[in-house]
């Protein structure tokens, strides 16, 4: 519904007195001062609400949530919608609701926590005439930080009312003489201008910013330096158990890192390759298990639905196992990262990319990027097209993952590389590669579930020396879920060919050789050319 509201800033001296004695010289004003409350705002992490345009706060035991556009004041009549709770909690999980679905299919898997906190004062004025009727209605508003006695923002709202006009523009010069400025902001606008709320940039995809002229190792240092800053901005998260994509995001970067230093390898000696691989390699290793549990609790829902009612109970004993497993994962992932080495080591690593030329004294160093970057992700390209083709009905599971590898090394190269070419080309390409890389990470997760579940039968077969009914159960269970996992396996293993088909036919390879062909030595590459993994 539109709202016709017109808002102004207001001088720092002026008070809701002087508004008052400045409209009681035509109206009867009717002023109403509703109490200080505190005002909390929640978005996740990635301020994934905002940038939805979307805003969600507490308020009088109260979430709601409202478009960005539409917020006007936390006692929002025309919420989207809205949810009562007793308390604000500082890590927010919606339980089952209306307002919990809308939320969550923009959110996923992350929690809500305070992006803001401010004390609100709101005090509304009803001007009315002798006959008292309400000719125009004003409301002041005054947000200030909890810790603060001084307000950061003052502003006031004039709202016309039908028939009327002539009201709303006396309020609207009377104001404007007294040094009122009218503005476009809304209340959140203000708030930001006044820094009470800032939304975060933070995204795991960054825009590296790179121009073709920096070298390779210029790129590395840079790179490799906003990929660590966003890991550490994680740390705090997977401490405190917000939510499962704290995690998810720490290992994507270091996962990132270690593959520019392997494609990129030749920037360095070896003897330093081979120590960041395996430095990155193990910060990445340390977190695989507390992972793994992660991604099996998140899909309890899905993997209930592949055995019937009488198969359940089992299922329930190996999520209570999972259950504590992962809380004694978390209590050793969280040691490690409080941890002094783990501390020393990454501020080492810090340290040694904040200037690339101490070290890198490969070859490769001195290279304009946009050169390595056509030659690296031509070549990338051409190793999936070779090694799709040698797929049939009995190639085993393991050419697939390898192509999966690839794959996922052709989407960070042109992730990295983004800034150097246009940017339809690469949005194109990357859709492309992604419609194939679900299908690839399905298969593998496929497959990858039912080996753990295998190992986990079998050490529950080891432990339960005078089996009981629930162990019974418990082994009926994953043995379902393994032979549900398995049929699907199979599916997707078809959708797997058939969108590799695609992506490595003319079309596909006609834009890579256009926009990455260096042309001399490209014809064999297509060929011979194999990246070392």
């Amino acid at each position: 519904m539109e709202r016709q509201l017109l808002r102004y800033h207001l001088p720092k001296r002026f008070s809701a007195n002087k508004l008052q004695q400045l409209l009681s010289a035509k109206y009867q004003i009717y002023q109403h001062v509703l109490p200080s409350q505190t005002l909390i705002f929640y978005d996740t992490f990635e301020w994934l609400l905002w940038k939805k345009g979307l805003i969600c706060w507490y308020f009088q035991n109260q979430l709601s949530l409202q478009w960005l556009d539409y917020f006007t004041s936390p006692y929002d009549l025309y919420a989207l919608d809205s949810l009562e709770l007793t308390s604000p909690p500082d890590i927010l999980h919606l339980p089952p609701s209306a307002f919990a679905h809308k939320v969550q299919k923009i959110i996923k898997a992350r929690a809500l926590t305070p992006t803001a906190e401010v004390l609100f004062t709101s005090t509304l004025f009803d001007c009315k005439d002798s006959e008292e009727k309400t000719r125009v209605r004003l409301q002041l508003d005054i947000l200030q930080p909890p810790s603060q006695a001084k307000p950061k923002v003052k502003s006031l709202v004039v709202q016309p009312l039908k028939g009327y006009t002539a009201d709303a523009n006396f309020c609207q010069q009377l104001l404007t003489q007294n040094q009122c400025n009218k503005t476009s902001q809304t209340l959140l606008g203000e708030m930001e201008a006044e820094g009470l709320i800032l939304p975060s940039n933070y995204s795991i995809k960054p825009s590296f910013n790179l121009t073709p002229e920096l070298s390779v190792h210029d790129v590395i240092a840079k790179v490799t330096s906003q990929l660590l800053t966003l890991a550490r901005l994680n740390e705090a998260g997977i401490v405190d158990d917000i939510d499962i994509e704290f995690l998810h995001d720490y290992r994507v970067a270091i996962r990132k890192i270690r593959s520019l230093i392997t494609l990129l390898k030749h920037a360095f000696t070896a003897e330093k390759f081979n120590e960041l691989k395996t430095s990155f390699g193990e910060l990445g290793k340390q977190t695989n298990m507390l992972r793994d549990l992660d991604v099996y609790l998140n899909h309890q829902a899905d993997f209930a639905q592949l055995l019937p009612d009488s198969l359940q109970t089992g299922l329930h004993v190996l999520f209570t196992d999972f259950q504590q497993a992962r809380a004694q994962e978390h209590n050793k992932i969280k040691k490690h990262l409080k941890s002094r080495n783990y501390l020393r080591q990454i501020k080492q690593l810090e340290t040694q990319f904040q200037s690339s030329t101490s070290l890198c004294h490969g070859p490769l160093a001195n290279e304009p990027i946009l050169k390595a970057a056509k030659d690296r992700i031509y070549r990338q390209y051409h190793v999936i097209r070779k090694k799709s083709k040698r797929i049939t009905p009995e190639t085993p599971d393991e050419h697939i993952h390898d192509i999966r590898i690839a794959c996922k090394k052709l989407r960070y190269l042109l992730e990295f590389f983004a800034d150097l070419f246009p940017t339809n080309e690469i949005t194109k390409l990357v859709s492309a590669l992604k419609k194939l890389q679900d299908h690839l990470g399905l298969f593998n997760d496929l497959c990858v579930q039912q080996e753990f579940l295998q190992e986990y039968y079998h050490k529950e077969l080891k432990k339960a020396r005078h089996p009981t009914e629930e162990n019974y159960q418990l082994c009926l269970s994953v043995g379902g879920v393994i032979a549900a996992l398995y049929q699907k396996q199979l599916q997707v293993r078809k959708k797997v060919t058939d969108h590799l088909s695609l992506f490595i036919d003319k079309d596909v390879r006609q834009q890579i050789s256009h926009l990455f062909s260096t042309a001399e030595g490209d014809i064999k590459h297509e060929n011979t050319c194999e990246l070392q993994h």
